[in-house]
């Protein structure tokens, strides 16, 4: 099975993270074996793959959650029925607060991973990028004939908020492309990067 280069170019992220089923495994193998620029994509494609597996990921202490109810149950099995509903709605209060904290800083996190300087060449063209989030029930096969259908390729992703970068093919409208992926049923975000 030969592949063209675009497909074969489209298909590296699978290829390199190992879920590309076999017969496209092979025919990209092949391809990559044969072609420079696809040989340095995925150079660069394992070396973001190990940097991010490198990464150490926070999480909570899993005895955290177990604290927090047994200390909310304390405090709202005290007290007269008044002071009890209020304490639960105090206790609801302050684990919203606590989850929307969460949320912001694990959003803080994740922005101030630091990236890479983007390399580009005085004369070439620049490369426009798309932001797209897969709905949860999206299978790869689907989310591949979505990109190759756009004709983007991915360069990023999914980060711990399920966010995948796309480079588009050189030339290509940003705005045009984020507005098929919103079109598409497979994809729950995208917009083009500014």
């Amino acid at each position: 099975m030969t592949l063209p280069h675009e497909t074969a170019e489209l298909l590296l992220p699978w290829f390199v993270a190992g879920t590309l089923p076999e017969p496209e495994r092979s025919a990209v193998e092949e391809h990559v074996r044969d072609c420079e620029v696809c040989r340095r994509e995925e150079a660069w494609l394992r070396e973001v793959a190990d940097a991010v597996r490198s990464r150490p990921v926070p999480s909570p202490a899993p005895e955290l959650g177990a604290r927090v109810l047994a200390r909310l149950a304390a405090r709202t099995a005290a007290g007269p029925w008044w002071q009890r509903v209020w304490r639960v709605r105090e206790a609801r209060a302050l684990l919203a607060v606590a989850v929307v904290e969460a949320v912001a800083l694990a959003a803080l996190v994740v922005s101030w991973t630091p990236q890479p300087p983007a390399f580009r060449t005085l004369g070439g063209p620049t490369a426009a990028h798309v932001q797209v989030v897969f709905r949860p029930d999206a299978t790869e096969a689907g989310m591949r004939a979505t990109l190759l259908r756009v004709g983007a390729t991915v360069v990023e992703g999914p980060g711990a908020t399920g966010v995948y970068r796309l480079r588009l093919r050189p030339g290509s409208d940003p705005r045009a492309v984020a507005e098929q992926l919103r079109n598409d049923a497979l994809v729950r975000f995208a917009e083009p990067e500014p």
